[in-house]
């Protein structure tokens, strides 16, 4: 839709549940969610793809690189375990990048310059999730929201010194900034009533 609300229009009609669409930074491409499978489709809503995952998993919250050529997302392929992996944009060369036996892993996003990679990581018990970067090798990871409750949602801003994120520390969810080092973490809607799902203006 237009940000003014108008023009809505349905783009998918798939059988399955429809999310997380992500725009490509060129703005030609979309890539959601349906089924577990993740999808790429132009932006009209045209030449809706499948890309193939293994079947009997779930694969959701895909994000392009900036430069178009790969595609992070969330996997419980794992033995149930959710882990980050990043593929190829045409859904080849399939890597796990978090690796991690002991905690759920979810919602990666590039940073502008494509050079880390933010998601949140949840305890086993999902009892405590935090925001962590790393490097697109799935290298230094680094838990940057350290904080208790669950941080989660993480977007980076335009020029990627800032992460907004939401976190329920001051008990409902509400919208956070912070430094992309983790510094200077602001709540910045203060409201009673559950903020998530931030994204930026360009």
């Amino acid at each position: 839709m237009n940000v003014d609300g108008t023009g809505l229009v349905n783009l998918t009609q798939l059988s399955g549940n429809d999310s997380f669409p992500n725009w490509s930074s060129d703005g030609t491409k979309i890539t959601f969610e349906s089924g577990g499978d993740i999808y790429v489709m132009d932006a009209d809503g045209s030449n809706q793809v499948s890309l193939d995952e293994p079947a009997g998993n779930f694969d959701i919250s895909p994000a392009f690189s900036p430069d178009g050529s790969k595609i992070a997302f969330a996997t419980n392929r794992d033995d149930g375990n959710w882990e980050i992996y990043l593929m190829d944009a045409d859904g080849s060369n399939q890597v796990n990048l978090s690796n991690s036996s002991d905690t759920h892993e979810f919602d990666p996003t590039f940073s502008p310059d494509g050079t880390k990679i933010v998601f949140e990581s949840f305890t086993s018990d999902f009892g405590t999730g935090n925001i962590f970067v790393m490097d697109p090798d799935g290298s230094n990871q680094v838990n940057i929201s350290n904080a208790t409750g669950f941080n989660s949602w993480p977007g980076w801003s335009p020029d990627g010194t800032q992460i907004a994120f939401t976190s329920d520390r001051d008990s409902a969810n509400d919208i956070f900034v912070m430094d992309a080092d983790g510094s200077n973490q602001v709540n910045v809607t203060n409201s009673s009533s559950d903020d998530r799902w931030v994204d930026w203006a360009r």
